[in-house]
């Protein structure tokens, strides 16, 4: 196909509706090597197609035979052991398919970046819709639809729907052309899309139910409490299970070491059938891919998860880590222990995890501990607040079956959720509701 027979007349141009229009011996016509297509689909059924209704659409010359667009048709017309091709000269066309066939070709070319590519495949595709009309179901039949722009470039009705997404997209959010992929590009803006539903539905809830208290901090064992609730109520769930020791009670510092002195259980995985039945409960009334973040004592991370795989939770095996930016002092011997600076989270969720509310997360969390605790076991508000803020929007509702001082009532209240906080110690509820509510 690279020879050129300049004994070609082109006077020999048939007229068919206002376009020049001959046959061509394909031979004779030249493919550039930076035609971007590198691979083309449904080759044999646009041969079927041609072998039965002839070709509809002409491929495009230049009057040195370079192709310009139709390089599918040319290779169906091989397929079908055709020797010519029907073919007319980009000089001769009209203003409208000068138009689509240089986006055709744009998109050919390998220079292109993907937001252009995908700019060029949603003008192409409007270009064809005013010109045939619209259909929203099968090839044209009365219009053009998006199964025709996906045959027209040789691609999968599925790649010209996502690109013309994104490229619909691009208009409102910018700066989805600063990821490097348009693969990448996408899955954000399906995040995107399923974040703002969220936010839709937490708005109507929240206007229509008589919720009372956005935050809500209740006395009594989780157990029960839990069992009032359906299923499917809860959007996220953050807790701190108490893990071996009453710590209110526990320690007495002597000198170079510290001493637990507490209430402990009589069994030492008593603590663990605590969780098991609590966990049990928070799994059924969360929500389908809602998160949950359960803080644990590092030495616990086998039963801790063992625990959380038992009630159905989906693991991340790699937890997050709490740092605490400044040492919480020895847990024993000052001269053989490390001091301890961080603590670990576990994140899981109810089967396949909701999409982050923000891209680009990371597992290191570092924040400073609380200075006036009103509980030996408080984490940071601050915390709190991004974990909650990274996987739930405004109007959602939180739980935390451990409320211990209400850090998480406090966290929903900052963040505009609406928040459950169930606590058994009552000195402990009253501690809760006079931070909530001063």
């Amino acid at each position: 196909m690279d020879s050129v027979d300049d004994s070609f007349d082109t006077s020999d141009l048939v007229h068919l509706e206002g376009v020049e229009e001959v046959k061509i011996p394909i031979e004779k016509i030249k493919v550039s090597s930076d035609r971007h297509r590198k691979e083309f689909d449904k080759i044999a059924e646009l041969a079927t197609s041609i072998e039965e209704f002839g070709l509809i659409e002409p491929i495009v010359i230049d009057q040195q035979f370079n192709l310009i667009a139709g390089e599918r048709r040319l290779r169906a017309h091989l397929m079908l052991g055709r020797t010519e091709i029907e073919a007319v000269t980009m000089d001769e066309l009209d203003e409208w398919h000068r138009q689509a066939l240089e986006l055709e070709e744009n998109i050919q070319r390998e220079q292109l970046s993907w937001p252009e590519e995908v700019a060029a495949k949603d003008k192409i595709h409007k270009l064809y819709q005013e010109k045939f009309g619209k259909t929203t179901q099968g090839s044209r039949s009365g219009g053009w639809s998006m199964l025709d722009t996906s045959e027209l470039l040789g691609e999968s009705a599925g790649s010209t729907n996502m690109d013309i997404q994104l490229a619909e997209a691009l208009k409102k959010h910018p700066e989805l052309a600063n990821y490097e992929s348009k693969s990448t590009a996408y899955k954000v803006l399906k995040a995107k899309q399923d974040i703002d539903i969220r936010r839709v539905i937490a708005s109507v809830i929240s206007e229509d139910e008589a919720i009372g208290d956005r935050v809500k901090i209740i006395l009594g064992d989780s157990r029960e409490v839990l069992k009032k609730y359906d299923e499917e109520t809860f959007d996220f769930c953050v807790t701190d299970p108490p893990y071996a020791v009453d710590l209110d009670k526990a320690v007495e510092r002597w000198w170079g070491e510290v001493r637990w002195v507490g209430e402990t259980y009589e069994d030492e995985k008593g603590q663990f059938k605590l969780h098991e039945e609590v966990l049990s409960e928070v799994y059924r009334v969360l929500k389908s891919g809602a998160h949950c973040y359960v803080f644990f004592a590092t030495s616990f991370f086998t039963e801790v998860k063992e625990v959380l795989l038992k009630v159905g939770f989906n693991v991340k095996s790699i937890p997050l880590v709490w740092i605490k930016s400044t040492s919480m002092g020895p847990s024993g011997n000052p001269f053989t222990q490390y001091g301890r600076g961080y603590e670990s989270i576990f994140y899981c969720a109810k089967g396949s995890p909701r999409k982050f509310t923000k891209p680009g997360v990371i597992d290191v969390l570092p924040f400073p501990p609380p200075r006036d605790r009103i509980h030996p076991a408080e984490r940071p508000i601050e915390l709190l607040e991004y974990l909650i803020e990274v996987c739930s929007v405004e109007g959602e509702i939180g739980l935390d079956p451990f409320g211990g001082s209400g850090s998480l009532a406090m966290a929903c209240k900052r963040t505009k959720r609406r928040g459950v906080i169930i606590e058994k110690d009552e000195a402990y509820y009253t501690k809760a509701w006079e931070r909530l509510r001063g």
